[in-house]
């Protein structure tokens, strides 16, 4: 699954809940993060149910990426692979099966090529994934990335995480597939245009926009102070103008605007 968000605060919130439910179910949780410390995510954890207990027992693990991804002082997508099956295999020695991990990404983008980096290590979670059980959680922060690089997060996730929701991701590449966005030799690609983004009114992006963010029709309408009849309307213009078919199709379109485009 794929997290998209902005800024540290909605990191934070995303990474703490993420660990909580995990440690309330009896999973065993591993983090591995990047623009903020170990210590801050325990203790982050710690206000609300323990996290230093679940720490001796093992059941929570949280370490730098410099320790993990980068641990040999440049990226290895097999080391990482490596780590999960390891903490895969100890898990279910020791009764405890569901291994729920979580990684911020924004290290990547001191690997360059970053859509092509992003894009193999991807797609060799998405194999890993098919011969094991854990929940994967990336974290990205569309601060960070251009809009080449949400193109190759978009196809290499089953599952995105946007405003609180989780989203099926129709646009998920094959996992074996090794077709990536490319860069030409002038730089880094660009995101395609969005086709009839620029037909939209204002009323109808600010509408789009927070149904990309996962609200509702109502919640939407409570937002922007307007009537949901109003909603339904703009909304059923935005599908006719961008040629959409569900929400799903335009949190993509949104997201791939708001990135780059």
């Amino acid at each position: 699954m794929c997290g998209l968000y902005r800024g540290a605060a909605e990191r934070d919130e995303i990474l703490i809940r993420f660990i909580e439910a995990g440690l309330h179910g009896g999973d065993r949780c591993v983090a591995v993060i990047d623009q903020v410390s170990p210590r801050e995510v325990i203790d982050r954890v710690h206000e609300g149910i323990g996290a230093e207990d679940f720490v001796a027992l093992e059941r929570l693990e949280v370490s730098k990426a410099a320790e993990g991804y980068l641990r040999s002082g440049r990226f290895s997508a097999d080391y990482m692979i490596d780590f999960l099956t390891d903490r895969v295999a100890s898990s279910a020695r020791r009764g405890r099966p569901q291994v729920r991990a979580v990684a911020e990404m924004s290290w990547i983008r001191a690997t360059p090529p970053v859509a092509d980096r992003l894009y193999r290590y991807e797609t060799a979670l998405n194999n890993f994934t098919a011969q094991h059980p854990p929940i994967l959680l990336c974290l990205y922060d569309l601060d960070l990335f251009d809009g080449t690089a949400v193109l190759a997060l978009l196809r290499t996730h089953p599952k995105l995480l946007l405003g609180g929701i989780v989203l099926d991701n129709p646009h998920c590449a094959n996992a074996t597939s090794d077709r990536i966005p490319r860069q030409s030799p002038d730089g880094p690609a660009t995101a395609p245009a969005v086709d009839g983004w620029a037909k939209l009114t204002p009323a109808e992006r600010h509408v789009a926009g927070h149904v990309a963010e996962g609200l509702s029709n109502a919640a939407t309408a409570d937002v922007l102070f307007v009537s949901p009849h109003t909603v339904d309307a703009h909304l059923k213009h935005i599908y006719t103008k961008l040629g959409l078919h569900s929400r799903v199709q335009l949190t993509r379109l949104v997201l791939q605007h708001a990135a780059g485009g």
